[in-house]
């Protein structure tokens, strides 16, 4: 299994960056360009995303969790600090114990209750169904279908792949998604918040996603009950994919001070602040 990956230069500890469902790396380009150079960035593009391998099946949350333990372990990252956005807090929660995490970021994570996660689930490959289909006559014609307000044309050509006809569509697998999303509940990501021992920091976007914010409060809720010594953030002005396409410069200066208490790594005891 080949993973491409994104990396942006900076000083350790590492963070492993891990993207939501039809998304890919380069989409944590804005937030990546904030934490660096005071923070390594490295976001590679899961499974069945962006630029790496699309096998016809392998795509439950246990195999993409093995390949980022495995790619830690072929970097040499040395404990690094995991951060997950939306489903790839689902994944972040299952790599961090496993690769002694010296901290775990959970930003608008899909780390809820089977019924939750769910819902959520459903939701997104319906949308997904119809989106996947539609063809774009070039990027800017991507760009503008989906407001990117950031104008990265880095972002969106990593998002689009052409089509023989000449035109383009978005490079993802709608069969990768829904296998992902259908082994989330089983994997119990909320459990697994309630046994982490390294420092947690929760971001929370309260701006609707559509006609409601994409998590309800009942579910952030939860998260701070599991991981009651965790760092809490609300981002006010943002919804789910402004956290990272557009990321609030407090939340920003939050997260690089959970990230400096950090440092250096506890060696012995470790266990949430």
């Amino acid at each position: 299994m080949i993973l491409h990956l994104h990396e942006w230069a900076g000083a350790e500890p590492g963070l492993l960056a891990i993207h939501g469902s039809a998304m890919s790396g380069i989409s944590l380009i804005n937030l990546a360009e904030t934490l660096s150079p005071e923070y390594r960035v490295i976001a590679p593009d899961l499974r069945g995303h962006g630029q790496s391998d699309k096998p016809e099946r392998g795509y439950a949350l246990a195999t993409l969790v093995d390949d980022l333990v495995g790619l830690v372990g072929i970097m040499g990252l040395e404990r690094p600090v995991i951060l997950g956005f939306s489903i790839g807090g689902a994944i972040a929660m299952l790599v961090a114990p496993r690769v002694e995490a010296r901290g775990l970021v959970l930003l608008d994570a899909v780390v809820a209750g089977a019924s939750e996660s769910e819902l959520l689930g459903t939701k997104i490959l319906s949308n997904a169904a119809a989106t996947f289909q539609e063809r774009y006559a070039d990027v800017d014609a991507y760009a503008a279908r989906w407001k990117d307000s950031g104008g990265s044309h880095r972002l969106v050509r990593n998002e689009l792949v052409a089509s023989p006809d000449g035109s383009y569509r978005r490079r993802y697998l709608l069969s990768a998604l829904s296998e992902l999303w259908a082994s989330v509940p089983a994997a119990q990501p909320l459990d697994a918040l309630s046994k982490v021992e390294c420092p947690v920091f929760i971001v929370q976007a309260t701006r609707p996603f559509g006609a409601d914010p994409y998590l309800d409060q009942a579910v952030i809720d939860a998260q701070c009950r599991a991981a009651p010594g965790a760092t809490l953030y609300r981002a006010e002005r943002s919804n789910h994919s402004a956290v990272v396409r557009a990321p609030e410069p407090e939340m920003i200066a939050a997260l690089k001070t959970f990230l400096a208490s950090l440092e250096p790594a506890p060696t012995a005891g470790r266990g949430r602040p």
